[in-house]
């Protein structure tokens, strides 16, 4: 459930009223705020719904709890958290990175691995072990040189860091999301808190509260 609330009392004056809701075919939600597009979940093809009905693409993409809805039936399971393509959008469509609203630091470190295996390959890229013993090294492709050279882009070799920011939920279960007005130079704030409910044995047991 996705609404406006007051998270404390130091909160300043802020509109009334919900705001602009957007359920997406696949699933997920996409909320409008004053940073722009905000977007819950993200099944697969979900740029493809986003586009489709004719809205932004988000650039803040809040992570979900649990990854997996495991209730479709026997051995079937939906990712709620494909990260790769709205980070390739927003990175070779719009020339900015994604940002990723993540429950704890673990879930980061977690994307931050497997995005740059998906992405740049492993860190050691040996192929000697697909060849007969003795083979020479120059008989051999150079899959690293191959990695590197499809790392470049607009002439600088990609970094995680070009791709993907983070915002944290702290220990009080609020993401603070931070921007300035490209035009006004005011900055805009919108938080977003993470509620469990009591007691729900569920680690997805819970609500998002936006506040702008």
């Amino acid at each position: 459930q996705l609404h406006q609330d007051d998270i404390s009392g130091d909160l300043p004056d802020r509109p009334e009223g919900p705001l602009p809701l957007h359920e997406q075919p696949r699933g997920g939600y996409i909320v409008e705020t004053c940073v722009g597009n905000v977007q819950f979940g993200m099944p697969a093809e979900t740029i493809k719904d986003c586009l489709g009905s004719g809205l932004q693409v988000p650039k803040y993409f809040v992570v979900p709890t649990v990854a997996f809805v495991r209730e479709l039936g026997p051995n079937i399971g939906l990712n709620v958290a494909e990260f790769e393509f709205p980070a390739y959008c927003n990175f070779f469509f719009y020339q900015r990175r994604v940002c990723l609203i993540v429950a704890t630091k673990a879930v980061e470190d977690r994307i931050r691995k497997v995005f740059q295996e998906t992405l740049f390959g492993p860190d050691n890229c040996d192929v000697s072990g697909d060849f007969k013993e003795g083979t020479p090294k120059d008989q051999m492709p150079d899959m690293q040189k191959e990695l590197d050279m499809f790392r470049v882009f607009n002439g600088k070799k990609m970094q995680l860091e070009d791709l993907l920011e983070f915002i944290v939920f702290n220990e009080e279960g609020v993401a603070k999301i931070s921007e300035k007005d490209k035009e006004t130079g005011e900055d805009k704030e919108v938080l977003i808190q993470w509620r469990a409910k009591l007691g729900s044995a569920r680690e997805d047991g819970g609500e998002y509260v936006v506040i702008q």
